[in-house]
């Protein structure tokens, strides 16, 4: 309804209210002057009413320019901190309703964006200062940086900076790590009974962790203390590589002569600081004592024990050596005699050996057996091994007559591959020339053409042709003979 609208219907309405009044006063009677009152009186009343309808819209435009103006202004604000470009005029309404409507959308918006903006600054000044902390470097940021929207172009400037400082501190952190893992095995293998209590916090550190600082100080007490570990454990190795070999040379040379076999050997000979550890020399000194005390308590019947190993060893060599022995340098007599001595020499020791460990209580254990037990276990594994050899042999012969009884012959044996021999330039042989031509290489006499003499007459004798050698007529073809011209027929009489 509009304005015009509006004062049409009022007007109706008091030109009916005078109609409805004129009729009920003439009929009631009223007087003139009680008629003007009740007129006053509801004059009074239209009057007020629309004074107030009034006012109240003069305090509605008040209020609705009060929020055009703040929603504006705060609207600028936001444009202004976010960056964003104001609308333009001409695309605003005319309506201040609508344009506070619109503008409260738009800040609505506004708000949105900024808080989203500021989670994002937040989070990357959280991660900025955290990564200055842990290196112990110095944050520089303005005051407000975290209640006020940066330009975008400091808030990338920040992201770079914090980038880059995670780059050092994941630098610094694989490089701690990587020195601390070269420092475990050089604990583990020395122990950690030589640190300080400085190291022992540097070398309990977890690197690993969020909450672990590589400032520079931290870096360089890490690097002094890698360092003093290296030189300390090349010290260390020296001095117990050395101590180590040497005990296992007399360890080594105690379990020849007490007959330890090489299967229980637990300590290598050779130390090495990849499998073993500082336990490893105590260990070779307790194996030392402990096999010294037995070689001490035992030794007539262990050095009676290795004089007989030695000459049996020393019998299978020879007997090895003699199975395909050509007599090269004229040895052959040296070594059987060798062989006769040692096979007089072999039962005598053994008996000695017998002896020496029944007439002994508490007898030396060499693999559960005693001394002359463990002589007997290896003559009777060498004549069952030869026992074995012998047995192979007569069934390969056997299945050898087998196959002639049913074949007539012996199985042939695995033949070599015959290996192709390329031939080279200077094996190829080749081919004499052809002497057709050139009779001076091979020596023959020309063959000499016969000069016959021409003559005028066709009836004459005919020139021989020049080539009627079988060896020449390949190359020269016979002479084509002459032919007689044909007599001209003569006519009928």
């Amino acid at each position: 309804m509009s304005i015009v609208d509006f004062e049409q219907r009022v007007l109706a309405a008091v030109r009916h209210a005078k109609e409805e009044f004129t009729k009920i006063w003439d009929e009631i009677g009223l007087p003139e002057d009680i008629a003007t009152d009740r007129l006053q009186t509801t004059e009074t009343i239209m009057v007020n009413s629309l004074k107030e309808m009034i006012d109240f819209e003069q305090n509605q435009l008040q209020r609705v320019r009060r929020s055009l103006d703040t929603t504006t202004a705060e609207m600028r604000a936001l444009e202004a901190e976010l960056c964003f470009p104001a609308e333009d005029p001409a695309s605003l309404p005319d309506s201040m309703y609508l344009k506070v409507m619109r503008f409260r959308d738009r800040v609505k918006k506004l708000k949105a964006d900024k808080e989203a903006r500021m989670e994002e600054q937040l989070e990357v000044l959280a991660k900025y200062k955290k990564v200055y902390e842990r290196l112990g470097w110095t944050v520089e940021l303005p005051e407000d940086a975290e209640t006020k929207i940066a330009a975008p172009s400091a808030l990338a400037e920040w992201r770079h900076q914090w980038r880059e400082a995670e780059k050092m501190l994941d630098s610094r952190r694989s490089k701690a790590i990587e020195s601390m893992e070269e420092v475990k095995r050089i604990v583990a293998v020395m122990g950690s009974s030589h640190l300080t209590p400085e190291e022992v916090t540097i070398f309990s550190a977890d690197y690993t962790s969020e909450a672990t600082n590589f400032s520079d100080p931290d870096m360089e007490a890490l690097e002094a203390f890698v360092n003093r570990a290296h030189h300390e454990y090349e010290q260390w190795l020296q001095k117990i590589r050395t101590e180590y070999n040497n005990l296992m040379v007399l360890v080594h040379d105690l379990r020849t002569k007490c007959g330890v076999e090489e299967n229980e050997h637990v300590l290598p000979i050779i130390f090495n600081p990849i499998t073993q550890d500082a336990s490893a020399i105590q260990a070779a000194r307790e194996e030392y004592a402990h096999l010294q005390k037995v070689y001490d308590d035992h030794q007539v019947i262990f050095d009676k024990f290795h004089q007989w190993h030695s000459l049996w060893s020393e019998w299978n060599e020879l007997e090895l050596l003699l199975k395909d022995y050509n007599n090269r340098g004229g040895t052959l007599n040296q070594r059987l005699a060798r062989q006769k001595v040692l096979k007089s020499l072999i039962p005598k020791t053994q008996a000695e050996l017998q002896e020496l460990c029944s007439n002994q209580e508490n007898l030396p254990m060499i693999n559960g057996l005693t001394p002359f037990q463990r002589a007997e276990k290896i003559m009777r594994e060498y004549e069952e091994a030869k026992e074995a050899e012998k047995a192979s042999k007569t069934q390969l012969k056997q299945k050898q007559l087998l196959h002639e009884s049913k074949f007539g012959c012996s199985p042939t044996p695995t033949r070599r591959p015959i290996t192709k021999v390329r031939l080279g330039s200077a094996s190829v042989q080749k081919t004499p020339r052809s002497t057709k031509f050139n009779t001076s290489r091979t020596g023959a006499t020309p063959v000499a053409v016969p000069k016959t003499p021409m003559t005028s007459s066709p009836k004459g004798s005919q020139a021989a042709p020049p080539c009627f050698s079988p060896a020449m007529s390949s190359i020269c073809p016979p002479a084509s003979p002459r032919k007689t011209p044909m007599s001209t027929p003569k006519p009928w009489r």
